[in-house]
């Protein structure tokens, strides 16, 4: 999945899924969000162990969901 809100400068990956942290950018071009939006996408797919990465691919910043695959016949 890749981003098309405002751009998430790479120094900000780390702390993009932190409850109501919003990037630079996004505070300046789009001041009635929240921040819960990535909290809550990364909360969500944890519950469901898996895994919510981000990776920056100027401009945009490209998030991939992985999930553990369990053979219920094991």
């Amino acid at each position: 999945v890749s981003s098309i809100g405002c751009e998430i400068k790479k120094n900000e990956l780390k702390t993009i899924f932190m409850k109501h942290k919003r990037g630079e950018l996004a505070e300046r071009y789009s001041p009635n969000g929240n921040g819960i939006g990535l909290y809550f996408a990364n909360e969500l797919v944890k519950l469901l162990n898996g895994n919510l990465t981000p990776f920056h691919d100027n401009p945009r910043t490209v998030f991939t969901i992985t999930f553990k695959i369990i053979n219920k016949n094991e």
